[in-house]
């Protein structure tokens, strides 16, 4: 009986062991949008990456979905930065911004 365990387990693991490289080519790339929202994302060109992602209109895409997500955080976050440093400080307000 311990044989029989320690086969199928011997047996288990190499066939595991083979199974793991079957797929090692890389995909293709992806559409061009994607490439270009990418990089405009790399330049912190937020808005341009709007721009491009809303010009593919990709909305089954999980990949589009994903980066204008990104991208529409990304923006938001960088206009409210800059109108915190526009904003004057109340002594009323208790933010530790």
């Amino acid at each position: 009986m311990i044989r029989m365990k320690y086969l199928i387990t011997v047996l288990f693991v190499a066939s595991a062991s083979f199974s793991y490289a079957a797929d090692t080519t890389p995909s293709s790339s992806g559409p061009a949008w994607q490439g270009e929202a990418q990089k405009e994302i790399k330049e912190k060109n937020y808005d341009g990456a709007i721009k491009t992602l809303l010009a593919a209109n990709e909305p089954n895409s999980a990949d589009w979905n994903n980066l204008l997500g990104y991208a529409q955080r990304k923006e938001i976050s960088t206009q409210f930065k800059c109108s915190r440093v526009l904003l004057p400080s109340s002594p009323k307000n208790r933010s530790k911004a």
